[in-house]
């Protein structure tokens, strides 16, 4: 029987609807854009001030996270009034931070489903003692088991999870549509773009950049907040032309389309493994979408780059070495077989993993926990 009103969906997640990064992305795209859904926000924890976000800057920040990690599974007031108030068909919450122990305790208290997106590995994202890590990790799998819908970002990350009989791979969506590019494909100088996190991935992207400064078939533009360069470093990209300022969302659209090549970066670095191998670039599915090839950066067990790899969607770069990403730049920029190769590549896959697609995955994944939800499959863009 078809529901005569939307779904109602509480959401209670530190991670919430909006575009300041990818876990907000893909819940405004599945939760707050379809006119099925009614989607409430329970208020997060506080952000810690005065005395303990000063100890969070210290290194007693290890027993703090400890603390947090080892807090019961317990909704608050204000969570059991707000489902007497909203009554909705389902808890929605996201697999990070101590919001999540609060979703699993209003479905106990409650009895309704709870459906968790699994973005993250978030047990290895925090510094924890080996008790407090320990403590993360069973609460981790306690959140798998108790949920009714494991959304697991990555084949890998359902494997992390022990392949719960609840568990659905959905990648993370990417926007509506295929914009038209600015302007045709010009062979030379191959115009090559990266945008995102400069931070973790400035050091190796900025090798890629000091190394294309004399090559004269490519031309690379980078774009992102705050890179973690020297300052020889950054007056030198910026003088050149390619390290630029981050663009608001129309612009960026404009700026994506009209490239040539995308690159797309992952970590190498050992103490990121765990994340590198669950997590699933968002920006990659995103990229697709403009239907030019993508130079995929990234280690062999990283679950983007093993995705790509199976579906042929990208040509990628297993090697940490960054002349062998400049020698694939090079490749496209000279041969046109290449070029179309994968831009044919990017094309069909954007098409496998479109928004379309990965909203209708997700209203389907839905309906097998609550099956009076309607059966229309069609996004509000």
């Amino acid at each position: 029987m078809k529901l005569p009103r939307p779904l109602r969906l509480l959401l209670i997640s530190f991670v919430v609807p909006g575009e300041k990064n990818g876990g907000e992305i893909v819940l405004d795209r599945h939760l707050g854009r379809d006119p099925e859904i009614e989607l409430r926000v329970a208020e997060p924890e506080p952000v810690p001030k005065g005395v303990v976000g000063r100890l969070r800057l210290t290194r007693l920040s290890t027993a703090l996270n400890d603390l947090s990690e080892m807090r019961p599974f317990q909704a608050n007031q204000a969570d059991i009034a707000l489902v007497r108030e909203f009554r909705p068909d389902a808890i929605v919450t996201v697999g990070q931070h101590v919001e999540y122990r609060r979703a699993i305790g209003l479905a106990r208290r409650t009895g309704l489903p709870l459906i968790t997106f699994f973005h993250d590995l978030w047990p290895a994202m925090i510094k924890l003692s080996p008790l407090g890590r320990w403590a993360s990790q069973r609460a981790f799998r306690t959140l798998a088991a108790e949920s009714s819908l494991c959304l697991c970002v990555s084949e890998n990350m359902f494997a992390e999870l022990g392949h719960p009989a609840s568990g659905r791979v959905l990648l993370p969506i990417p926007g509506p549509g295929v914009p038209a590019s600015d302007s045709p494909f010009l062979m030379s100088p191959l115009k090559v773009g990266y945008s995102g996190n400069l931070y973790q991935h400035g050091p190796t992207i900025g090798m890629v950049a000091d190394q294309v400064l004399d090559v004269p078939d490519i031309s690379l533009t980078i774009r992102g907040p705050n890179p973690e360069w020297s300052g020889e470093r950054l007056a030198r990209l910026t003088k050149a032309g390619i390290f630029r300022p981050p663009l608001e969302r129309d612009a960026y659209e404009r700026w994506m389309a009209s490239l040539d090549v995308h690159l797309c970066t992952l970590m190498f670095d050992a103490p990121q493994a765990s994340f590198a191998r669950t997590s699933f670039p968002s920006k990659f599915l995103e990229m697709l979408r403009f239907g030019r090839p993508v130079v995929l950066w990234g280690p062999d067990y990283a679950a983007g780059v093993q995705w790509a790899i199976k579906h042929d969607a990208a040509l990628v770069i297993t090697s940490p070495d960054p002349t062998e990403v400049v020698g694939a730049l090079q490749w496209l920029a000279n041969d046109r077989a290449l070029y179309a190769k994968f831009q044919n590549a990017a094309r069909r896959c954007a098409e496998l993993a479109s928004y379309e697609v990965l909203h209708s995955q997700f209203k389907s994944h839905l309906r097998e926990i609550l099956p009076d939800f309607s059966a229309s499959t069609n996004p509000s863009r």
